[in-house]
């Protein structure tokens, strides 16, 4: 350090500091770090030899040790502190994270419950119902529920729910599958001769009610054959565009006993032999063959030999169907209306008119020749059956019947018409007509995440 005032030895510098102050010279002594430097005094000058850089060091070495603790311990508190405040970060996030992960579980259980809520409902009557309800309040949230008509004959379901920051939704289509047990058309037993004449003629598997409207299913197939044979033939027999139904009413929907993937439950396989006993079960009371003193089932019509039925004829009506048994062969003309069964042992035909039957049209003999003409109106199913009196006898070699359609026959499968008129007046027939509830199925669940934006 340069000393106070002018230095007498001005030109005597050593690295720009003065080597003297007005009194004393000074010879800086031999430092390990700083090189010595000398000065040779004068006559009669007195000398005083001093390490100063040494004590220079050593007072620097105490100053920087306070200088270090001051320093660590101001480096120990920081780390402390720095410490303490990212722990009570970490903290912080994680009971963040907890609380959003509550949220979230929250609002799926939310979403949850409303799907399960809108899909049960839209399966009891997938016809009519359908809601979209916003933002409503539930419990510490909110949720949002739709069941909206959406393609191909589905009803799109929809749940949101939220609480918080959360949001999750889920979304499923639901459709009416082929839970039909029968088709629009359904062949037991062989074919020699089908055709189809024309191209005004319909067999429609699309469930459709008498009035024409199309409910939304359970549809089914336009034709169903027990053999392959019979349903070569029926495919060859009939135009493939005038022959709708399956699942979304594709055209040509032709099936077949034993197709893979038709049947999941082996109970859902048409038991035309048993659904054929049950029907003559119901009414073996009323044939005039039985005992004098029999009891009638009043809802039985019974007539021996065969039968033209013209004019405006009418079988049961709505509230009181029927089950008529026409002992031979039955021809339809004119305007004549039937609602329930009726059942044919002998040849079934239609020749002029517009006669219409809602329910159940079974004709059954050995062979059989069916020819539908004019414009006759069928809602609900027909059956032509070809039997065999040998039980033992593959079904495969029992006599081929014959199935002839000219003109405009529309038939149209309808789960109502089967129900009311055939399932609940006559329940033993049930478990043969009626889908249930196992003709809506729910597919193709989406769900989603998502960030909320509640509405408060």
């Amino acid at each position: 350090m340069t000393p106070p005032g002018k230095c007498p030895l001005a030109p005597l510098l050593v690295d720009d500091t003065c080597l003297c102050d007005q009194r004393r010279y000074f010879r800086l002594t031999h430092d390990p770090i700083v090189p010595s430097y000398s000065y040779r005094p004068r006559k009669n000058e007195r000398i005083e030899t001093v390490k100063f850089v040494e004590q220079n060091n050593n007072t620097e070495r105490g100053t920087i040790m306070g200088k270090s603790a001051i320093l660590l311990a101001i480096v120990s508190i920081y780390s402390w502190t720095m410490t303490s405040s990212s722990q009570n970060s970490i903290l912080l996030e994680l009971e963040d994270e907890q609380a959003f992960y509550e949220e979230k579980v929250l609002a799926r259980e939310q979403a949850l419950s409303g799907f399960n809520m809108v899909v049960s409902n839209t399966k009891n009557d997938f016809v009519s119902y359908r809601i979209d309800l916003e933002s409503s309040l539930y419990g510490d949230g909110e949720f949002s529920i739709s069941a909206v008509t959406g393609p191909d004959n589905t009803v799109q379901v929809t749940a949101t729910g939220r609480v918080g920051r959360a949001q999750y939704t889920i979304v499923g289509d639901m459709t009416s599958v082929s839970g039909a047990k029968l088709a629009a058309l359904n062949i037991d037993g062989p074919v020699s001769n089908a055709r189809g004449i024309g191209g005004s003629y319909l067999i429609n598997g699309v469930n459709t009610n008498p009035d024409d409207s199309e409910p939304g299913g359970p549809n089914a197939f336009g034709v169903y054959s027990t053999l392959w044979q019979a349903h070569v033939e029926m495919q060859q027999g009939f135009r493939e565009e005038l022959v709708t139904g399956g699942e979304y009413g594709d055209p040509g929907s032709f099936a077949y006993e034993g197709q893979e993937g038709l049947f999941n439950d082996p109970d859902d396989v048409p038991d035309f032999d048993a659904l054929s006993s049950s029907i003559l079960g119901l009414c073996e009371a009323a044939e005039p063959s039985e005992a004098d003193n029999f009891t009638p089932n009043p809802a039985c019509d019974f007539y021996s030999g065969n039968q033209v039925f013209a004019g405006n004829d009418v079988f049961g009506d709505p509230s009181h169907p029927t089950i008529l048994i026409v002992d031979g062969n039955a021809t339809f003309r004119g305007n004549v209306r039937g609602y329930g069964v009726l059942y044919v042992k002998g040849n079934f035909k239609t020749e002029v008119g517009e006669p219409r039957w809602e329910g159940l049209i079974f004709a059954s003999t050995q062979g059989g020749t069916h020819e539908l003409r004019g414009m006759p109106h069928i809602y609900g199913a027909v059956v032509l059956r070809s039997e065999d009196p040998d039980p033992d006898l593959d079904k495969s070699l029992y006599d081929p019947l014959s199935f002839t359609v000219r003109g405009e026959p529309t038939f149209h499968y309808s789960q109502m018409a089967l129900d009311e008129y055939v399932a609940e007046p006559f329940n033993i027939l049930m478990d043969f007509v009626s889908a249930g509830t196992g003709g809506i199925e729910l597919r193709n669940i989406r769900q989603a995440a998502g960030a909320s934006q509640m509405n408060h």
